[in-house]
């Protein structure tokens, strides 16, 4: 990606026939809790709750989400305990973290780690382990010329060409990191990817070839 000038990504564009000019980035953490287990009916006062610091931590954690900014935390998977009678000794939630610049998202991770560095429950631990790292796609300015150029060949190819900002991360968030000024969506249009109501809209499938041919012609 990095010794291109452009780059089009031909994953789908929106229903609406939109293509997407920048993108969210996104991060994975793993927040484990370990505490005692002790039993819940005899001696409870000896345990040490690993899944109550979890939740404490997790609705403190989701407190900063700002729809506003974009920057969003999800705790889309907890996990805890072996039996109602037992004081969980281990918990464990999986977040996913959005943002639209990469800055925003360090500052997110930071977030995550002050967190997990509280007394959430005494004697319980936290440790963080960053699962995966994808870096946002800003609008740049060479992307702005980008998609300017892709409005001239949508023309000639008969259509008025439609931008999008999108939530989801794609391969054009990581040549995007390098520099290159990026487009994605240049592919036909549909909906409702990975589910089995997914479709393709098979005229705009010449539309946007003729789109993308007429780009070289432009370049």
């Amino acid at each position: 990606g990095e010794h291109a000038k452009r780059v089009l990504i031909c994953e789908p564009a929106r229903a609406s026939g939109a293509l997407v000019r920048a993108r969210k980035g996104s991060a994975g953490f793993k927040v484990e809790f370990h505490g005692k287990s002790a039993h819940a009916g005899n001696n409870p006062q000896a345990g040490r709750n690993a899944a109550i610091a979890m939740m404490r931590f997790s609705t403190a954690l989701y407190e900063f989400n700002d729809f506003q900014r974009g920057t969003t935390y999800n705790p889309g998977v907890v996990s805890a305990g072996t039996a109602e009678n037992v004081i969980p000794d281990y918990a464990s939630v999986v977040f996913d973290t959005r943002y639209w610049c990469d800055a925003d998202g360090a500052e997110m991770q930071a977030k995550i780690e002050e967190l997990a560095a509280k007394t959430w429950v005494e004697g319980v631990t936290a440790t963080v382990t960053r699962l995966f790292h994808i870096p946002a796609m800003p609008l740049s300015d060479a992307a702005k010329t980008l998609d300017e150029d892709i409005a001239k060949a949508a023309k000639l190819a008969g259509f008025e060409a439609q931008f999008v900002e999108a939530g989801g991360a794609s391969d054009g968030n990581h040549i995007a990191e390098s520099g290159v000024p990026v487009v994605d969506g240049c592919g036909p249009a549909g909906d409702n990817m990975h589910t089995e109501r997914e479709f393709l809209e098979l005229a705009s499938v010449e539309r946007m070839v003729k789109m993308q041919a007429n780009l070289y012609s432009i370049i």
